[in-house]
């Protein structure tokens, strides 16, 4: 059984970071692929450092937040463009 710190990185932590660094990202430079590596190679660093291949659907469930954060900050950049408070 894993431990309690280790549960509270998976499902605590980082869906929390996978999301919310990539919408940043993307509101402020609009840069999609760079978030979403960043989340990407960031996982998979805690994968091989920490983590079993047990953890890659995890991965996989980052990185559809970090696309899922994208979307967001695009589509927060595209309201406040035609509210027109630009």
């Amino acid at each position: 059984m894993l431990g309690g710190w280790v549960m509270t990185w998976i499902a605590g932590v980082f869906p929390l970071l996978s999301f919310f660094v990539p919408l940043v990202l993307y509101y402020l430079w609009r840069a999609a692929w760079l978030s979403t590596f960043l989340v990407l190679f960031g996982t998979l660093a805690a994968l091989w450092a920490w983590f079993s291949l047990t953890f890659w659907s995890w991965v996989l469930l980052y990185v559809m937040l970090a696309w899922l954060g994208c979307w967001v900050g695009a589509w927060l950049r595209n309201k406040r463009a035609s509210d027109g408070s630009r």
